[in-house]
């Protein structure tokens, strides 16, 4: 049997309960106290990714505390005992729901929150620290987020992205997050990479996008201290000039430059003996590759438009 994708959503439109042949199961209800989450599953422990979402609906937080029958048809996710995503979505998410969700679904590897801008924080990232097959976290679109050393202690988490939110505060303990190879910032308040990030032992991939107020000569030469990275994406930051600093990232093996401004790659760049890979192959309409630029290249693949090397 494929696996299924359950999404549960809290509207305010009346009941609709669909099957779709491919078993994604939609639920969209604002009774939901009087179905049962897991109806219409034949067998709930195959279930691998949910969606829990109350954007522009306050049912959920008006209703969670004082409603026991909502709550006891909520306690039925626990149901799902393999669920390996979550997806956290809306303002009106409450935070002691989601922790008791979160303590009888203790498997999930991926949690992704989305617009949820009354989340208790700290909280929700001092109970993460007890999630040990947590390897993933993505936070998009939350106006105010502080990353407390609430979260620093989770030593298995892989992937930390964020996405259009504005960091208010980041903890000097993000540094003890000794497992972390993937860090991911698209269209935050941030202006360069951290210091503090000479810190993550085991950090390999930085991907930089959408960030045009970018301090990208300071952000190089803290990832130049930086030993284990080895993949640095700049896509989309409307770069014209990439700064000599690039070349001070000596451990550098891929470097993706695509859908930017460049008219020319800094000469620099060929000192980098581990490099080998360069892709700059969407965007760049005016960026111009010399003879003297590729003879001194030792690269196994340069991309450039339809050009490869």
């Amino acid at each position: 049997m494929k696996n299924c994708i359950i999404y549960i959503l809290f509207v305010t439109i009346g009941l609709q309960i669909s099957v779709a042949q491919n078993h994604e199961y939609i639920f969209k209800t604002n009774e939901l106290k009087k179905y049962s989450i897991s109806e219409g599953v034949d067998n709930p422990e195959i279930v691998y990714s949910l969606e829990i979402s109350t954007y522009n609906d306050p049912y959920l937080e008006k209703n969670i505390d004082n409603d026991e029958k909502l709550k006891s048809h909520l306690s039925n996710i626990s149901k799902f005992k393999n669920l390996k995503r979550l997806i956290i979505y809306g303002d009106h998410i409450d935070t002691g729901f989601l922790l008791n969700f979160l303590a009888h679904n203790n498997k999930i590897e991926d949690v992704y929150v989305l617009r949820a801008n009354k989340l208790n924080w700290s909280n929700f990232f001092t109970f993460l620290n007890g999630y040990k097959n947590l390897k993933y976290l993505k936070i998009s679109q939350v106006d105010d987020l502080k990353i407390t050393d609430d979260i620093c202690n989770n030593s298995n988490l892989l992937v930390f992205a964020l996405v259009d939110t504005k960091v208010t505060f980041f903890s000097e303990d993000f540094s003890k997050l000794d497992n972390l190879e993937t860090f991911s910032i698209d269209g935050t308040n941030l202006t360069s990479i951290p210091e503090i990030f000479v810190g993550l032992k085991s950090l390999k991939k930085v991907e930089i996008i959408d960030q045009p107020n970018f301090d990208f000569k300071r952000s190089f030469r803290t990832l130049s201290e930086i030993k284990t990275l080895t993949y640095l994406s700049l896509f989309s930051n409307e770069l014209k000039q990439l700064p000599d600093e690039i070349s001070m990232i000596k451990s550098l093996e891929e470097l993706y430059l695509s859908n930017n401004n460049l008219e020319q790659l800094p000469f620099a760049l060929t000192t980098l003996k581990n490099l080998k890979r360069v892709n700059c192959s969407r965007g760049n309409s005016n960026l111009k590759i010399t003879s003297k630029f590729l003879n001194a290249f030792h690269l196994k693949r340069l991309e450039n438009g339809n050009f490869a090397l």
